[in-house]
């Protein structure tokens, strides 16, 4: 990441005092305080429910498309503001813990207790395919846990960048939460201030540039970096069902979605019967090309939007262009028009192992299809392409199958018999896993990432204990001659020889059976 020199140098100092101030802020203890992070989480709340429109008006100017697929992005952001303020102070509780060896801590006198505590400043660097959900969802997570936040929106989608400055500095205390915007010199600059903690969503090689950045901190990282996701659909996999989810996911904001399928490794039995069905599942959502394309559209009602930019709709196509030697049985490149950023959706069976469509992740409207013998197959397969991936799909009735897809591959997360609905819950985390990335977040699980939960050890004063009894303590230099023998036996050997154990069960057992014997007579 490079920009002019003079002008980096002109913003990391600006950066710098924005980072300052908010750690000013931080210092104070007033993040700390819970009725303020209730207020500031109810503030972001009227910041979506009093401006739905304007932020729905943004992501279709930035990504086309309909209002709905706006509407179920700022809706995800609502529930998770939601879950966080009716959960906050019982996250924010300290979290009783067993105590430990019994030798020198005492029960009612001594108590161990979890307390998560807020981290200081973090950073979070959003993305374009969902710039609502993946700058808030970590931002609102990270006020919960009581962090001062900096927000980078993606500069490749403007409006809904601009939109987030204007709004976040106009319903957020300034001093707790800033927006800077802005392209590569930007993120670059602001990658050299010690924050806390980073979250950054986006491709693998960007994730090691932040990582490598991190590293000088030290600072940990949430890092969700996507993958090429496998759908596995198996012979007795309810066909027609499989098709109709796996194409309403594929086509969710045209196919540049991180959780959604890639390719599919089908059972060649039922192959080409499947592929029938997903060409019959996106002809009627969707329509033709021309339908897809929605010029004129009303767009109350339309689903299928555009790409983001030109550069990436020539990229989605240099996929379709290349000679893959697949057999294309929907869509294809004659229809696409990279200057109106569209690419119709497209699927496309069996190409060669080696091309593009095979080793790139595809983040657009084009769905691979491949036949497999069987799953130890598929498995290898999936190992081949992408062994991490961040999402994982199984489609199948055989419990065995579905059971073995499960034990022998790693993914993020899996959904069986539904596609990419396993991550849209508060209740789960949402993360990656390798080269998919590390961290989560969501609900419970993105308060915990945003805190340290910092053990701490409540001693009792009455009675003289530290790590031992006061009489196993050393006297000059030297402990009791007996100590060492006691703590063999106790830590490691066993206070008791198995012998005498198991004498003493099969002492019991034998009175056992004495007794119910007397009692019979």
């Amino acid at each position: 990441m490079k920009g002019s020199s003079d002008e980096d140098a002109v913003s990391s100092r600006g950066y710098r005092d924005i980072y300052d101030e908010l750690n000013a802020t931080f210092e104070s203890q007033l993040t700390k305080d819970l009725a303020w992070r209730e207020k500031v989480l109810l503030r972001t709340l009227d910041m979506f429910r009093e401006n739905h429109d304007a932020w729905t008006s943004a992501v279709i100017a930035d990504l086309g498309g309909g209002r709905v697929r706006a509407v179920m992005e700022i809706g995800t952001v609502c529930d998770e503001v939601r879950t966080c303020i009716s959960h906050l102070r019982r996250w924010a509780a300290d979290r009783p813990a067993s105590l430990g060896d019994p030798i020198s801590e005492l029960p009612l006198l001594d108590r161990r207790v979890v307390r998560p505590a807020p981290k200081g400043v973090v950073l979070v660097l959003g993305t374009w395919n969902f710039p609502i959900n993946l700058a808030f969802v970590p931002l609102i997570d990270g006020l919960a846990a009581g962090n001062c936040c900096v927000v980078k929106p993606s500069e490749m989608t403007p409006r809904v960048a601009a939109l987030t400055a204007t709004l976040v500095h106009r319903y957020l205390p300034q001093e707790a939460v800033r927006v800077v915007n802005g392209a590569v010199p930007t993120a670059t600059a602001l990658l050299r201030l010690p924050f806390k903690h980073i979250t950054y969503t986006g491709s693998t090689a960007v994730g090691r540039i932040v990582m490598a950045a991190a590293a000088r901190g030290p600072t940990p990282c949430t890092l969700e970096l996507g993958g090429k996701n496998p759908t596995f659909v198996d012979a007795s996999a309810d066909l027609r069902l499989a098709a109709d989810r796996i194409v309403v996911a594929k086509t969710t904001n045209a196919g540049q979605w991180c959780v959604t399928a890639d390719y599919v490794l089908c059972d060649a039995a039922v192959v080409d019967e499947f592929g029938k069905r997903l060409v019959e599942a996106a002809r009627r959502m969707l329509g033709d090309a021309a339908t897809q394309k929605g010029d004129g559209a009303d767009t109350a009602r339309q689903w299928y939007n555009r790409i983001v930019n030109e550069q990436h709709a020539r990229r989605v196509l240099s996929l379709l262009e290349e000679d893959h030697g697949g057999e294309v049985l929907l869509g294809g490149a004659e229809e696409a028009d990279v200057k109106e950023r569209f690419v119709p959706f497209t699927i496309v069976k069996d190409p060669r192992r080696t091309s593009r469509l095979l080793t790139e992740e595809i983040f657009g409207p084009i769905l691979v299809l491949c036949a497999v013998e069987n799953a130890d197959e598929a498995i290898r397969r999936m190992k081949e392409i992408d062994d991490s991936p961040l999402a994982m799909h199984v489609y199948s009735n055989n419990k065995k199958y579905t059971d073995k897809i499960l034990e022998r591959c790693i993914s993020g997360s899996v959904g069986v018999n539904t596609t990419a609905e396993q991550m849209m819950a508060d209740t789960v985390p949402f993360g990656g896993v390798g080269t998919s990335g590390f961290g989560a977040y969501h609900g419970k699980r993105g308060f915990d990432e945003y805190s340290h939960l910092r053990s701490i050890m409540y001693r009792t004063q009455v009675v003289p204990m530290m790590l031992l009894p006061k009489f196993m303590w050393p006297v000059a230099n030297a402990f009791p001659a007996w100590v060492e023998d006691v703590m063999v036996k106790y830590k490691i050997t066993g206070m008791v020889p198995e012998w005498a154990k198991n004498a003493f069960w099969l002492g019991g057992a034998g009175l056992v059976a004495f007794c119910v014997a007397r009692w019979k007579n």
